[in-house]
């Protein structure tokens, strides 16, 4: 059987009322609140920076087409700025499509 709210609620804001009291009233509590967490985003930002100096948009791919039957996905990826997928540099990521897969 529920309760109804009014047999609830003044039980639930006391005991919110208490705790926010608490809280409120340790320093070392309110470090941990706010002072933490500003200074953890603080070290990991310094730790990793910004990534490097690679963008999102030119990622070197290598493409290895082993099926041969359906090189229309391969040609549609190479279409784009085809100069740029035949130069030969870092390659950061390969994509190698097996016999049988495309």
């Amino acid at each position: 059987m529920p309760q109804n709210a009014s047999s609830w609620w003044p039980k639930l804001t006391a005991i919110t009322w208490k705790d926010l009291y608490q809280t409120f009233q340790d320093r070392n509590a309110l470090l941990y609140m706010f002072a933490m967490p500003v200074a953890l985003s603080l070290i990991i930002g310094l730790a990793f920076g910004t990534g490097g100096d690679i963008s999102i948009d030119e990622i070197p791919l290598a493409i290895v087409n082993g099926d041969e039957g359906h090189a229309q996905d391969t040609d549609d990826v190479a279409s784009n700025d085809g100069g740029d997928m035949m130069r030969l540099g870092d390659i950061y990521e390969t994509a190698f499509v097996p016999s049988g897969d495309a």
